[in-house]
C-alpha cells in the first residue's frame, strides 16, 4: 500500500494535515482501522462460522440459545391465544345475554299481545 501515490489535496489545510508530523493517535487509529476493518471482519465472521462447525460446545450453545427463542414465542404465543379466547368468552357471554333479553321481551309482548 506504501508503493500506491495518492492524489494532491484540493486545498492547503489538507495538504498540511496530510504531512506525517501533524497526525495525531486518533488519526492513525482511524487510518488502521479503516485499512485492516474488512480483512478483520472477514476473519472475524470466517473465524465465527469455524467456530461453529469445529468446537464441541459451540452446537450445544447454539442449540440451547434456540430452544430459549422457541420457548420464549411459544410462551408469548400462548399469552396471545388466551387472552384472545378471554376476549371470544366476554363477546360470547354479552351476546347470549342480548339474546336472553330480546327473547324475553319477545315473550312478554306475545303475551300481552
Amino acid at each position: 500500500m506504501s508503493e500506491m501515490t495518492r492524489p494532491e489535496p484540493a486545498s492547503a489545510e489538507l495538504a498540511e494535515r496530510a504531512r506525517p508530523g501533524y497526525r495525531s493517535l486518533a488519526d492513525d487509529i482511524a487510518s488502521e482501522v479503516g485499512y485492516w476493518a474488512p480483512e478483520t471482519l472477514t476473519a472475524a465472521g470466517l473465524g465465527f462460522g469455524g467456530l461453529l462447525l469445529w468446537h464441541p460446545a459451540a452446537l450445544p450453545i447454539a442449540g440451547l440459545l434456540l430452544a430459549a427463542r422457541i420457548a420464549a414465542a411459544k410462551r408469548a404465543y400462548r399469552r396471545q391465544r388466551q387472552d384472545s379466547d378471554a376476549r371470544w368468552q366476554k363477546q360470547r357471554a354479552e351476546l347470549a345475554a342480548r339474546r336472553a333479553t330480546h327473547d324475553r321481551s319477545a315473550t312478554e309482548r306475545e303475551e300481552s299481545a
